[in-house]
């Protein structure tokens, strides 16, 4: 699967650009909204997603480490 560039030089994400930029479902898109983990504005009937809670969510993902084992799901529990 190849992902498109994803950047945080726009204002405002919709969901489906989000999804597609960062390879994630739009149930997880609702369910971080939801929870706090993205901030959202609503422009007419579309949600929009703002920049800095992107960035924000960008951030908090975890560090690669080369050497270190990954941990998925939950088995990383």
């Amino acid at each position: 699967m190849q992902y498109a560039r994803a950047s945080t030089e726009r204002e405002l994400w919709p969901i489906p650009e989000f999804c597609r930029a960062f390879g994630r479902s739009k149930t997880f898109v609702y369910d971080a909204l939801a929870a706090g983990d993205l901030d959202g504005v609503k422009v007419g009937r579309s949600t929009l997603i703002t920049a800095e809670s992107v960035k924000r969510w960008r951030d908090s993902l975890p560090k690669f480490e080369p050497g270190k084992p990954l941990q998925c799901g939950a088995a990383a529990a």
